[in-house]
């Protein structure tokens, strides 16, 4: 071959804050300044040993796919660059559904602090798009999917990683910092296992996952379904259908919830699981899950703590309808209660409280479309007035900021405007 293709230096490589095989695709974009679109059908067509196509493909987070296969394999043949395969989750092909059900979120989210272009890390790690990983595992800061200044969700990848600024509103990306959302105990669980599992996955020296790791698999999981007196019913139907499924479906791999929630019944490592699915499916000797008097002792919570709680509640119910009701978990946690004893003491109240709550959302909702229409008829006016073309896109996006509108309304009262307008005219 008579060219050869410089790649940087994938970062994090053996860490949680490992480089997702997408940044690293457009960093060499951007160095080459080309589109990493056109790149990823050049790789690809080098791997396929086919002219490269001019059409450019949409780029996606490069899970397990056929698509990452051939990237990898189109890089390794152009460049001297060999670690490319430790940026994806290639590793876990022989055990995870390659067609990546659960493993990634719906749109492309960032740390404002590692978009920062002074203290940042200029890269986007494979953990910040993973579905189960809610926080930057560096900065322990939660991850965004969408402008805080214009409420735009990104859903086009390749904009949001290669620029720091929101491709809408040209707002910085740095300066969004949302509240961390609230984790229970099991999210918190599962987000220390993915960090995990990816630390293991971008390891170079990590041992390879063995070609018939799903007959190992369905070997593990057929004491774990007879073990009748060692799990619930609840886990021995799970169990149950597990197998039914891979077995009516040989070719058919489990997906990374099924593997997470094995895990939890276990109580193993999920790392361990992937690597030893035998080892870490032994049967249990106790039932825990229907044993009594093991999670600990029950909480009593003092009836002066119940009665504040009822008369927050029935205050809320009290105030004008345009102001929006807390949800009962929301209420509850004012005063440390859980919110399913919330039913259990005021069934009335607590029917009463959802019924109100859900009313008035659509109050809330009523009034932001109202107001929407009239802007976008005054934004029409005077557009109109002085001769000026009406811009969906920008002036929709103004009337979204003001009022919190969603995107269909305001876009469906612009143009309503606008034909209204021209028919009086």
């Amino acid at each position: 071959m008579n060219w050869l293709l410089t790649l940087p230096e994938p970062q994090g490589l053996g860490t949680p804050e490992v480089e997702s095989l997408l940044s690293l695709v457009i960093r060499t974009a951007q160095a080459y300044c080309v589109r990493e679109g056109w790149l990823v059908n050049f790789i690809t067509a080098v791997a396929k040993g086919q002219a490269a196509p001019s059409q450019v493909c949409e780029t996606n987070h490069f899970a397990i796919s056929d698509t990452t296969a051939l990237v990898v394999r189109g890089i390794n043949e152009l460049s001297t660059c060999h670690d490319v395969g430790l940026t994806t989750l290639l590793r876990l092909k022989p055990a995870l559904d390659r067609r990546g059900h659960g493993l990634f979120a719906s749109h492309y989210r960032w740390c404002p602090s590692c978009k920062d272009p002074d203290r940042g890390i200029g890269y986007s790690m494979l953990a910040h798009q993973m579905s189960g990983i809610h926080f930057c595992p560096l900065h322990k800061i939660a991850l965004n999917n969408r402008c805080l200044s214009c409420g735009r969700i990104c859903k086009n990848v390749r904009y949001g990683i290669a620029s720091d600024r929101c491709m809408h509103c040209d707002d910085p990306m740095w300066t969004q910092f949302k509240t961390p959302p609230l984790l229970s105990a099991y999210d918190k669980w599962v987000e220390n296992q993915l960090l995990h599992l990816i630390a293991f996955v971008s390891a170079p020296d990590a041992t390879a996952l063995p070609s018939n790791w799903k007959e190992l698999f369905l070997h593990a999981m057929v004491p774990l379904r007879d073990a009748s007196t060692s799990y619930t019913r609840q886990e021995r139907y799970f169990f149950e259908k597990l197998l039914e499924r891979h077995l009516e479906f040989p070719k058919s791999l489990p997906t990374l919830s099924t593997l997470l929630r094995l895990a939890s019944i276990q109580a193993c490592d999920l790392v361990g699981l992937v690597t030893d699915p035998i080892g870490s499916c032994s049967p249990r000797l106790l039932n825990i899950g229907g044993v009594s008097g093991l999670g600990g002792e029950r909480k009593n919570y003092s009836p002066e703590i119940w009665a504040a709680a009822e008369k927050a509640a029935r205050e809320y119910l009290r105030t004008d309808e345009t102001i929006p009701l807390p949800s009962k978990p929301e209420l509850c946690r004012v005063f440390s209660l859980p919110p399913s004893g919330f039913w259990q003491h005021f069934r009335e109240l607590s029917c009463k409280y959802t019924v109100e709550r859900q009313r008035r959302i659509r109050l809330a909702h009523a009034r932001k479309v109202e107001w929407a229409i009239s802007a976008a008829k005054n934004i029409v006016k005077e557009r109109l007035a002085s001769g000026e073309a009406v811009r969906i896109r920008e002036d929709g996006s103004k009337i979204m900021r003001q009022f919190g509108a969603p995107k269909a309304v305001v876009e469906k009262a612009l143009k309503d405007a606008i034909a209204e307008m021209c028919i009086d005219a």
